[in-house]
């Protein structure tokens, strides 16, 4: 949340859309309540059923995995690729093997360092040619 407003500086028409259920170490509730009082446009959607999932990746400019550990790969990440949806996460160990073994396209961030989280989602945002080339990167790596 701290990265947002950085991003907004760069990119003033950035939405940010928190999507997924809770997690008993980080629950949505607890970032809603803190953003409660902001006037940033983020709007949080919670857990996304299945038939809500085409809409929400296809009107997306990039995914954020914004994870301070993981146990294994990403399903978003993988939903990301089936949509071309360019990925920007935390470098992470068991992410960084999973972009490397099924070669996503993936820019990462250092883990827990929201201004260089802000630049890469910047980055791409602010790069058609990137969010295109990091889309069809993603898009085959979802069909193979």
């Amino acid at each position: 949340m701290s990265a947002f407003p950085k991003v907004l500086e760069k990119v003033p028409n950035a939405r940010l859309i928190v999507a997924g259920a809770n997690h008993h170490t980080k629950p949505i509730l607890g970032i809603h309540s803190r953003c409660a009082t902001t006037s940033l446009p983020i709007e949080f959607r919670g857990y996304v059923p299945e038939g809500a999932i085409p809409e929400l990746f296809q009107t997306s400019s990039v995914l954020v995995l914004p994870y301070d550990s993981a146990t294994g790969s990403s399903g978003p990440a993988h939903q990301a690729c089936e949509y071309g949806v360019p990925i920007v996460c935390a470098d992470i160990d068991d992410f960084k093997e999973m972009v490397a073994s099924e070669d996503m396209a993936v820019r990462f961030y250092a883990k827990g360092d929201p201004d260089d989280l802000a630049e890469q989602f910047i980055s791409i945002l602010n790069s058609p040619e990137l969010q295109r080339q990091m889309a069809e990167h993603n898009f085959a790596a979802g069909l193979r």
